[in-house]
Parts: C-alpha cells; structure tokens; sequence
C-alpha cells in the first residue's frame, strides 16, 4: 500500500470563508483516500514548527512575509488561496478578484449610477485587483474621477466607525455608488453612513464582497455582496498540491476561480436616473417583468409612445426596454435555478418566460451558459453556501 500523503492545513478556521476552503481540500482528501490532513490552526495533527516538519504538501491562506518565510522553510511545495502578496515560491489558487470587482462596477452602473468610490485594503493584493476591475467597469459611466478611500486590514478590523470615513463620503457627489473589498470594510461604510447622517441606499448605494451571510444580513440596512467560491478554490487548491507532490515540481502557474453571482440586498437597491420616466419605468420592470410583460405594454401604462420610451430608456441607462426586461428575468431565474425542487420548465415559467425554448435561448445568450449548466456551477457541489 502507497504511504499516504501528509498535507498541511495553514488556515484560520475562525473564519468563514477559510472554512468553505477547507470544506473542498477535505472533499477531494476522502475522494483520493490517501491524504492525511493536519496543520497550524487545526484541531487534529497540531505542527509546532514547519522547518522540522516531515509532511508533504501545505495549503495555507498566506496574508504576510513571515507567512511565505516560515511556510517556505519547510521545502514542501506551497499553495496560496489568498494571494494577498504574490511570490515566485507559492502556486496561486485564488478568486478572479478582477472579475470580482467587475461584477460590483456594473451592478452600480446599472442602477443608473455617475458618481463612484472604492474602500480599499492597503498592501492586500487582492484589494488592488478588485479595485482595478472596479474602475475599468465604470469608467464609462463615471462623471469625474473615481474616489479611493485606502487603510491597512487591520484599521477595517477596529471595533469603532471612523469619522475620516465619513468625512470622505460627505465630501463625495451624491448619490454615490461605493464597492467595499469586503464585508468587514462594508460593515465600516455603514457604521460611517450613519455617523455622517447619510441614507443607505438612497445617498450611498454599497456592495461589498464575501457574502458573509450573518454579517451581511444582520446589517441595517443588509449588504449586497459577491460570493466567491469558497470550495471550488479549496477543491483546486488540493488538485495542484497533489500535482506538485507527484512530480516533485517547486510551483505551478496562477489559477483564478470566477466568483458566484452578487447576492443583492437593500443597501444597492436605488434606481438613480434623472429623467422620472427612466426611472418610472425601471421601477415597473422590476416590479413585474417576470408578468409576460412587454416594452409595448409599459410604455402604455406609463401613457407615453413605445418610441419616446425607447429613446428616452436608451439614452438613461443604455439598453432598450426589451433588454432591461430580459436582464431582469435572468436576475429572477439564476436565484430560482438554486431551488433544485424547481424544474428547468418551472423556472422559465416563474421568471417570466412562455416557452422553455426561448428561457434557454436568452439565458445562454445573457450568461454564457445554458440554464443547467449555470445550475450544475452554482448549486450542484456539496459544500456551497446555498444562499451565494
């Protein structure tokens, strides 16, 4: 019988989302049968000292130098799931933070948003990526320049609000559309809208990143935020390290998983355009799209021609009417495609689609993906947060 193959866990299963990681690398442990698992932060197997260690293979969620020095020492490959400081000696496995931040930019903007700020983790890498997505996905939209609020990770994690936070918000253009780099730093910009007396959504508009349920929900107002993977990172985390134990290799390219998509709450629900008729009809669209609804039916209903409703939609928002109406269905469907009592045919029916046919045609043609591919991803794995 082969020796099995000893890895280390170096996480902080404290947190969540390193659970969730940690939930996949155990998930491929049992499918191979011959990893033993034990580490820094783990209940069983505890590692006094990696520089002495006779294991294998580590998996750790490296947020410092000294991190990468002591793990390093060990002359066991190393994979990174945090990809806080990149290093030649670690093999990344990590979120698409760019597509992240991407995701944040232009659920804002579709919301009729001009006016745009990130709050970011100073020296964290991943902050720097999210960031960069976020500017790029609402540069177009942008009237000014984008704002950047920057403090180190641990000033996010101090237990009172800061009045230079707020002071920031107040000297931004309302209303304002804000991503944070994730929750903890989005907990901050309500604690600093509430300081500075500003409505969430109605002046600050926020999104934020992680989709820590509790954290998110408990808030008033609850925090829309983007989920990413937790145990597809953990699962292909495992998959290299296994790869690099085999074949002796010292690391491995960068892989970046696509996040899951944004769970929206009430702090970015706003419609902020200026024509009323844009924004009248933004309201009933998202009221009632998934009601056979028409862009001929809402332009009467509104009691204004199909074609001034369209010149006017278009040059608010940017779309037509039709494909506001087809995105909102889709928004519908992919929150239903998670219920898996619901068939296929249900779903298209209950997101506003007379044909099934047509569901998987515009469905595809809006995500990439037929609607049960877009379940087998999101809703298929044990382990996933079923609300993300």
């Amino acid at each position: 019988m082969a020796k099995p193959l000893r890895v280390a866990l170096y996480f902080n299963l404290a947190l969540i989302h390193h659970q969730g990681m940690a939930n996949g690398i155990i998930s491929y442990a049992r499918e191979r049968g011959n990893w033993e698992l034990c580490g820094a932060y783990w209940p069983m197997g505890q590692i006094d000292d990696f520089r002495t260690w006779d294991g294998d293979g580590i998996i750790a969620a490296v947020e410092t130098d000294d991190d990468i020095a002591m793990l390093t020492r060990s002359g066991r490959p190393v994979v990174d799931t945090s990809g806080a400081i990149l290093d030649p000696r670690l093999s990344l496995v990590t979120n698409d933070n760019r597509e992240i931040g991407t995701i944040g930019g232009t659920h804002l903007a579709d919301n009729g948003l001009e006016h745009f700020a990130f709050c970011a983790a100073a020296g964290s890498r991943w902050s720097e990526e999210r960031l960069g997505g976020f500017e790029q996905a609402t540069r177009r939209y942008r009237t000014g320049r984008l704002a950047v609020f920057c403090r180190r990770i641990d000033w996010w994690h101090r237990p009172e609000f800061s009045q230079a936070l707020a002071d920031f918000l107040l000297r931004q253009p309302k209303p304002l559309g804000v991503m944070a780099a994730n929750d903890y730093v989005g907990m901050n910009v309500i604690g600093a809208c509430r300081l500075a007396g500003l409505r969430v959504p109605d002046d600050v508009a926020l999104v934020s990143v992680d989709n820590e349920v509790l954290m998110c929900e408990l808030s008033d107002p609850p925090i829309s935020s983007i989920p990413f993977d937790r145990h597809e990172i953990g699962l292909r985390s495992a998959e290299r390290l296994e790869v690099l134990m085999r074949h002796m290799l010292p690391s491995m390219p960068a892989l970046r998983i696509r996040p899951q998509p944004l769970v929206e709450r009430a702090s970015s629900s706003i419609i902020a355009v200026a024509d009323p008729l844009v924004g009248e009809a933004l309201t009933l669209i998202r009221a009632r799209a998934v009601d056979n609804l028409s862009a001929g039916e809402v332009a009467a209903i509104l009691h204004t021609s199909r074609r001034n409703l369209e010149r006017r939609f278009r040059s608010g928002v940017g779309r037509t009417v039709l494909e506001e109406i087809h995105r909102t269905r889709i928004k519908q469907a992919k929150q239903k495609l998670r219920d898996h009592s619901l068939s296929i045919k249900r779903v298209a029916m209950l997101s506003g689609f007379r044909t099934l046919d047509r569901f998987v045609a515009i469905f595809t043609r809006y995500t990439g993906m037929t609607p049960s591919a877009y379940r087998q991803r999101y809703a298929g794995r044990p382990g996933l947060d079923p609300t993300g």
